[in-house]
């Protein structure tokens, strides 16, 4: 078999692998049973749009992004908006643009109707002996009926307890009885819940809905923002492009007679001085761009790209090191590359100023 065949394959292989590895740690963080339905949401619709969300809607749940469901185990897992007495405001907890947390729950619990994500704004409970209400985020207790004016919600009177929820966007929320039971007419049960919102891949589910759109334009419309349409495409672009650019210069040279361009770790085997320059600024330039990445990371954790930005480097990185180690006879360096995938630059600078030692 030809060298470029065995690249191909290789290349297959690692392809494979990533998928793998990310739809592994996905399922993994979702904590969503296994195996099922993958705990990944394409947003369709703009109920969750926000108005002043900046050029590329990071942050914000918008038609054509991807969320994590993580499954919950409990009323407790959820922090509601909350009103005047309790809940999120009061904490300062904000996820996707508002306060409290995002649910994707099933309509009245049927497995028939396509699944809504929106905010928990509140939970209801019902005392069923007793006939009464509870919502304490807005301050009724043990009342015959729940009047909240802020959800346009008038003497209302429910079946049993469960979250009120609502989409940013929308007006009023899905309990409202002027909606008609057109969302859902009675609080989300925890039994209703497939998950919360947590992690967001922006734009790329815009692909699927595009093709469901070709397939049905009448039952899927597509209400993918501009601003997304353009972010995607320059995503695409530069994933696909350097690639190419790589393999069309591979391929001027061989037209030319020059031969495919010696590669990196070939360098590396060869001129030791070279092989600790490399690592040493590899090692570098890992820690410059993880730090801020982390950071940034902690601060808006529902940024799904940054961990699977940091699995891939992972991954190449673990090649290079096992690549080096086999070239330069490193004892143990398969441990090295697996500590590598795990734990990334800090496997990586021990194992540099290990080379510079021998």
């Amino acid at each position: 078999m030809s060298k470029r065949r065995y690249a191909l394959l290789f290349d297959l292989l690692v392809a494979s692998l990533v998928i793998v590895g990310v739809m592994g740690t996905v399922w993994l963080y979702s904590e969503q049973p296994f195996p099922g339905p993958p705990p990944l949401v394409v947003i369709e619709t703009g109920s969750m749009v926000h108005d002043d969300s900046p050029f590329g809607r990071i942050g914000t749940i918008d038609p054509g992004d991807i969320v994590i469901a993580r499954s919950i185990h409990g009323r407790g897992d959820v922090i509601t908006r909350g009103g005047n007495h309790s809940g999120a405001r009061f904490l300062g907890y904000k996820r996707y643009g508002d306060y409290g947390d995002v649910i994707i729950y099933k309509p009245l619990g049927r497995d028939d109707e396509v699944p809504i994500i929106h905010r928990a704004i509140c939970w209801v409970e019902y005392d069923e002996e007793n006939g009464t209400y509870t919502v304490e985020e807005y301050g009724i207790y043990n009342a015959t009926s729940i009047t909240i004016p802020e959800l346009n919600l008038y003497n209302v009177r429910f079946s049993h307890s469960g979250f009120i929820t609502k989409g940013d966007h929308n007006l009023y929320c899905d309990q409202d009885p002027l909606l008609k039971g057109n969302i859902c007419p009675e609080p989300v049960k925890l039994e209703w819940i497939v998950g919360k919102a947590e992690g967001e891949l922006p734009w790329f589910g815009s692909l699927k809905l595009f093709f469901e759109h070709l397939v049905d334009p009448y039952a899927h419309p597509l209400e993918v923002p501009n601003d997304s349409w353009i972010c995607l495409s320059i995503s695409i672009a530069f994933l696909i492009g350097i690639p190419l650019l790589l393999d069309i210069r591979d391929y001027l040279r061989e037209r030319k007679g020059l031969g495919s361009q010696e590669g990196i770790t070939d360098k590396m085997a060869r001129n030791k001085i070279f092989r600790e320059k490399i690592l040493g600024n590899i090692v570098l330039v890992y820690w410059i761009i993880l730090l801020p990445l982390l950071a940034l990371y902690l601060r808006f954790t529902f940024l799904l790209i940054i961990p699977i930005t940091i699995l891939l480097a992972n991954i190449h990185l673990s090649s290079l090191v096992a690549e080096d180690g086999k070239r330069w006879g490193i004892d143990g360096y398969k441990r090295w590359a697996l500590f590598t995938l795990l734990t990334g630059p800090v496997a990586l600078s021990i194992y540099y100023f290990k080379i510079k030692t021998l």
